[in-house]
């Protein structure tokens, strides 16, 4: 005969004798003392006369805890309520919260959304800080409610835990028990400022503390507001090229064009003078002389005007003729005349035409020759020699036999 025991066995049942008699001991509302044992993500686990009690991370604070070890260290002693026996299960739930009343009942007839507030930070995360008002009810200043030119600044470059700073409430959520808060709104806006100093339209001179590929960030150097010039703004070309010009250090002449936003922009070109004023007065069918700056299959581009104001003429825009509508036709440098065709100053879009042109000019031939004193038509004054052209010469072959 066989006899298996097991050991195990009596302890699991000592144990839950053990759970038992301490469950027994208590009821729901109970305030009891234990130990934190462990801390997870979702909560301590607080013994209580060697019976582990859930507290869970909702029921430590009417506040918002983010994680429980934020707030406790094992082995630390607390104080809570049994909100919960699970006979079943042989467990307890503890509150820290329940032994509290909720500071958010009735808060709405304490604060109003726009006063400001004396707080004291409690609590610095990488998002924001955590700052408490009277009565335990906490706010959080988002990183974005710190300062006025900078949208992600560290809360632990600005503040420190217990700090005391005035807010603005900016919004309050009874349903979510959220309070958001502002720091800069209570701080004058550097902003503000600048403007006083340095109006829209105003003329200055500033330091390339910054060079990107966009465009160049400058500073006055009385000012913690940088003001930035986009590469469009540094010339009338509007060609990033323009950066290349410029270096970080170098002192630049700008004229102030905007400030909206917290952002201040400048403007180069708004000091120089327009290649487009070539164009000022002048309407579509009238004629420009323009010089020929770059070559490609589809296209030429010519500059007009001393200060060259660069426009496309498309293959099919530089002759008349099918046979003669070739870009290589041309030289770098070439002077042409051309015709308007196209005119927007608003948009400052210009298109130019030798096509159009050359088609005016042969009109006015016709109608300047077609009547002349001995009768003779333009086609009888022109024909034979425009047929001579293009007839192809005979060749010594040709001849021998005729």
């Amino acid at each position: 005969m066989n006899v298996i025991a097991s050991r195990r066995v009596l302890l699991e049942e000592s144990k839950n004798m053990s759970k038992d008699e301490v469950l027994a001991k208590f009821k729901v509302g109970d305030v009891v003392k234990g130990k934190i044992k462990a801390i997870q993500s979702y909560g301590a686990f607080v013994s209580v006369e060697s019976l582990d009690c859930l507290l869970h991370t909702s029921e430590i604070s009417h506040l918002r805890v983010s994680s429980p070890d934020e707030i406790f260290s094992v082995g630390e002693e607390v104080t809570a309520q049994i909100i919960e026996i699970d006979n079943t299960q042989k467990r307890m739930s503890l509150s820290i919260k329940a032994m509290t009343p909720d500071p958010y009942i009735g808060i709405e007839n304490k604060y109003k959304v726009g006063e400001v507030y004396e707080v004291k930070i409690s609590k610095l995360t990488d998002f924001g800080a955590f700052a408490e008002l009277d009565g335990g009810v906490a706010g959080l200043i988002h990183t974005s409610e710190i300062k006025h030119l900078n949208k992600n600044v560290n809360p632990r470059t600005v503040f420190k835990v217990g700090d005391i700073v005035k807010v603005k409430l900016k919004e309050l959520d009874l349903e979510k028990k959220k309070l958001v808060l502002s720091y800069k709104d209570t701080q004058e806006n550097p902003i503000e400022d600048f403007k006083k100093r340095y109006p829209i339209n105003t003329i200055l001179d500033a330091k390339i503390v910054n060079k990107k590929e966009f465009g160049l960030f400058l500073n006055t150097g009385d000012s913690e507001i940088d003001i930035f010039i986009h590469y469009k703004q540094l010339d009338y070309s509007e060609s990033s090229d323009a950066l290349n010009n410029y270096k970080k250090g170098d002192t630049v002449k700008f004229k102030i064009i905007d400030i909206r936003d917290d952002k201040v922009n400048g403007s180069v070109r708004a000091l120089l003078e327009d290649p487009f004023d070539i164009f000022k007065g002048k309407k579509k069918g009238d004629i420009v002389t323009a010089k020929v700056a770059e070559i490609l299959d589809n296209y030429i581009r010519v500059n007009v005007g001393e200060k060259r104001f660069p426009v496309i003429i498309k293959k099919a825009e530089i002759a008349v003729e099918k046979m003669d509508q070739r870009t290589n036709r041309f030289a770098v440098g070439d002077a042409l005349d051309t015709m308007i065709v196209h005119l927007d100053e608003k948009e400052r879009k210009v298109e130019l035409s030798v096509k159009k042109l050359e088609e005016k000019q042969t009109k006015e031939a016709i109608k300047k020759y077609k009547n002349v004193d001995s009768g003779a038509a333009l086609a009888d004054i022109l024909g034979p020699a425009l047929t001579a052209e293009k007839k192809p010469k005979k060749s010594k072959k040709d001849k021998k036999e005729e």
